[in-house]
Parts: C-alpha cells; structure tokens; sequence
C-alpha cells in the first residue's frame, strides 16, 4: 500500500478525533519527498456547519506566523539592513530594561528565539473580548516589554513588516492569498471560529482581533490555507537543501535567506521536556527534535495526558522542526522534516479542549513514516478530554466555560461569551487576574 493510501485511510480517525474533541473542522496537508501525497479536508469550516472545508480554505494559523517573521529577517540580513548579533536597542533606542544587562546584550536572535529572559505579553492578546485595548505603539512605554519583531523589520527596512513579508516571501511564492489584514474575515472560503466543550457542543465566537495593527500581530496575524502553506514550507526546506550543499539559491525562485541560523538550534528547551534522554530546542520560530522520538513540546497536549507517544519507531533517525499555533477559535500545527522534504500540516476552525490540530498533525507523520506506527490518538484525546473535565468541573457547575492548558487557564463569562472572567498562570505561583465591568 502507498503511503498516499495509508494516509487517505485514516480519514474516519481523524474524524473521530474531530467528534471527540469538539472540533467544527480541518484541513491537512502532507508532502513526501518533495510530492504532495495528502489534501484531506473535513468536518465544516462555517458557523451553520453546512460548509466543507478544502485546501484554499483560510484559517489563523497562530503562532506559525512567528518563524515566518524570522525568515522575512533573514532576508534583510542578506541584504545587509542588519545582522544577527546587531543589538535590539540599536534599532529600538526606546527599548530599555529595569535590568540594563538585557536590553545592552539583547541581539536579533534572542529575540526570535525566545531567550531573552522576558516575560510575554500574549495576555494582552485577550482583552475587551479578543479585542485588544492597549496599541502597539504604546507597548514599550507603557509595561518596557519586549519590542515585537514588526518593530525591528519596521525601523530597518522602513516599510511596514507585514508589506516586508508580503513583498520579501509571499509574493515570490505566489501565494496570493496569504495575509495579515483584518478583511481576511470579508473573502470567500473562510473557517469561522469555534470553541469546543467538555460536553461536545461547538460554541460559535467571533474569532481573536490579532492582525497586523495588534500588539500581537507579528506572533500570531497570519492567516493562509493548507495549499499556501505547503508551496511555504516546500520551498524552506528545498533552501536548506541548497545552503547544505553551498549552492547559490535563484532569488526569483525561493525567497528564503540565512536559511541555516532560521533553522539551528539556538536555545534548549529546560528541564528536559519528555525525560532525561530526549532533547528538545528551539530554532527561530520552529522547536526542534529528532525522530524516532516524542514530539509537539509546544502543542498544549502535553500538560493534559501522561505521556506522549514515540513517533517513527523503525525508522532512519531524523531531525524534525515543528510548531504549534493557536489564537481563539483555531488551533494548527506544522511538522518538518527536512532531511526528506517531507512535512505535515493540520489546521482547524477550534479552540477546543485539547490541541485536536497537533493529535491530527502526528497521526499523519507517524503513518508517513511507519505502517506500523499505529498509536491510539483517540485514546490520548480521550484522555485529554478527562483532564480538563475533572480540572474545571467547578466551573462547569457554575455555567461557565474554560480554555486551560498547561501554561493557562481563561475562564469566560456565562453571559456574554465572548468576554472573559478570570487569567490563571499556574506556572506562576497560580497567578489570577479576574475581570470586571
């Protein structure tokens, strides 16, 4: 059997993980060896559940957009607007910290590998209803956070960064309909946002205001479909093959620079995410780690199940980089391995109770690689689904419904479901900040 076989016939358990985790709908991809060997579409992508989905259907894909970021700065680097050691307050004098050891030392990389030390501001993400209060200009003055990467792209290249992404990366790939603007919610053949819930029912919610005017736009604005972002990551792996083999890239062709900082390691990923023996880091915008191995250290399935499964037993150890997105109403997932020009896309139009994008995404990696790798995600969605009921059954009988994972927990009003009641960081001593009109 083929492997396009294989993949065609997990179709009714990718459809079951859909049902059992509360999920409206998705879309997947699947390349190997370079050819496109899966477009699998399923459930529905509108708020009547009457539509499909397909492959130019458009979804949020989160917090993919930031190794999109982090490619658009490679491109500047190449055409020498800056460097990866150049410091952050040499092009953002304003960014100054309580602690001056940071903003002295911080450079380019630091900043895209999230090693800065810094706390994040993604909670500002989630005010007035997913309707951000605070403006970006006035980020830096009003908390001395991080400066976003729009802002640095900005300063260099004197264009706004989504115009520098467009021009620099979408535009010589062709994909056309790849944006950051608020109107991608006006086009034809868009998913429309969900929650999902404990007791199976999809709640419909105006999906999250993050474009490329919000604080949080240069981490998680970009929306695209599965056919654009297989042409995206097609062509980095295809560069990475190049620059290995110190070939010069046709600029006209492949738009992608610096190819081998975007995709090094450059920070690890503390303690040690899945044990002793396993080694997870961080690229710029992609965490990486090897197969055979357990994955998805960034997906929010890790905090709800015991243990994750090992993907690829039996096969030739390789290195995959991977993601995670989400953003109310969309959870989504890439895997890439380069080694083969292989890679694996999920999308979905959910925010449901556990990450049914990343469970869908290492279904379809495991059967490319392995006929044999046949892991139970039903079972861990199953799970997963346990986990957050026995967590929030206070909640529940108070009317309310919740979005927790392993770094959060957001309690929404039963009244207006859109607005939000409380912010819980368990990681941070149970931190709470509760909301009132």
């Amino acid at each position: 059997m083929s492997s396009q076989e294989r993949l065609q016939n997990l179709t009714p358990r990718v459809e079951e993980i859909l049902f059992l985790s509360s999920t409206a709908g998705a879309s997947a991809g699947v390349v190997s060896r370079g050819e496109v060997v899966l477009k699998g579409n399923y459930g529905f992508r509108d708020h009547a559940l009457r539509k499909a989905p397909d492959s130019d259907t458009l979804y949020n894909i989160g917090y993919l957009t930031k190794s999109m970021v982090a490619a658009a700065a490679g491109v500047q680097i190449s055409r020498g607007k800056l460097h990866w050691n150049t410091l952050v307050s040499d092009i953002v004098p304003e960014f100054k910290t309580s602690d001056r050891n940071v903003s002295d030392s911080c450079n380019i990389i630091d900043l895209l590998a999230h090693r800065t030390g810094l706390p994040t501001v993604n909670v500002l993400g989630y005010q007035g209803g997913s309707k951000p209060l605070v403006q970006k200009d006035d980020l830096l003055l009003m908390i001395n956070a991080l400066p976003p990467g729009w802002k640095v792209i900005g300063r260099v290249s004197g264009q706004l960064w989504h115009e520098v992404l467009r021009q620099s990366i979408w535009e010589p790939l062709s994909m056309t309909r790849t944006t950051t603007s608020a109107s991608w919610r006006e086009q034809d053949n868009i998913a429309e946002g969900f929650s999902g819930l404990e007791d199976g029912k999809l709640h419909a919610i105006t999906s999250q205001l993050v474009d490329d005017s919000s604080i949080m736009g240069s981490a998680g604005s970009v929306c695209t479909s599965v056919n654009e972002l297989l042409v995206y990551y097609t062509a980095l792996m295809k560069a990475l093959g190049h620059t290995t083999v110190d070939r010069k890239l046709d600029a006209t062709s492949n738009p992608f620079r610096e190819v081998q900082t975007l995709l090094s390691s450059h920070a690890v990923l503390t303690p040690a995410p899945f044990g002793l023996f396993s080694e997870t880091t961080y690229a710029l915008g992609l965490a990486r780690g090897r197969l055979p191995g357990k994955i998805g250290v960034i997906s929010d399935n890790t905090g709800l199940v015991d243990d994750m499964p090992i993907i690829g037993n039996g096969t030739t150890s390789q290195i995959v980089l991977y993601h995670s997105g989400t953003l109310s109403g969309f959870y989504s997932s890439v895997y890439l391995m380069p080694e083969t020009e292989s890679c694996v896309i999920s999308l979905v139009n959910t925010k449901s109770i556990c990450d049914s994008a990343d469970s869908i995404a290492q279904l379809l990696v495991g059967r490319m690689l392995n006929t044999e790798d046949k892991h139970d995600f039903v079972a861990l969605i199953t799970e997963s689904v346990k986990a957050q009921s026995l967590s929030d059954d206070e909640e529940m009988k108070r009317g309310r419904f919740i979005q927790n994972t392993n770094t959060y927990k957001i309690v929404f009003n039963s009244n207006e479901p859109d607005e939000i009641d409380s912010f819980t960081w368990p990681e941070m001593g149970g931190i709470k900040v509760t909301f009132s009109k």
